[in-house]
């Protein structure tokens, strides 16, 4: 769990610091186009919108790619094949448990993170 962690925590250090440096790239871009550095000049407005949506495309196609991985891991097909089907069979179940105010869940986040990272 700690290596997933570690991991995660590298991936998203990475693309942080990329992301960073977005504005003073774009800055450059328009000193050199315009002759000024403001991030705000007109003339470069459906260039940084275009950018912006560029950016904002690739972190949703990111997020859908990793749910639709998530949901393939945790329906993987059985070993067992019936009639020529393979059903899903779940990795584990979850159970949930409201006893108010809390909300109860069994297996824990850290039993749930294991098991999904061994796969």
């Amino acid at each position: 769990m700690a290596l997933v962690r570690n991991l995660r925590a590298q991936a998203v250090e990475t693309l942080v610091k990329k992301y960073r440096t977005i504005p003073q790239l774009l800055g450059k871009i328009e000193e050199v186009v315009a002759g000024t550095n403001s991030g705000r000049c007109p003339t470069m407005a459906s260039y940084y919108v275009h950018w912006e949506a560029a950016i904002f495309n690739a972190l949703n196609h990111m997020v859908v790619k990793a749910m639709e991985q998530l949901v393939a891991m945790i329906q993987q097909p059985s070993s067992k094949d019936t009639d020529g089907a393979r059903p899903k069979v779940p990795l584990f179940k979850v159970h949930f448990s409201l006893s108010n105010p809390e909300v109860f869940v069994m297996p824990s986040i850290q039993v749930r993170i294991c098991v999904l990272s061994q796969r």
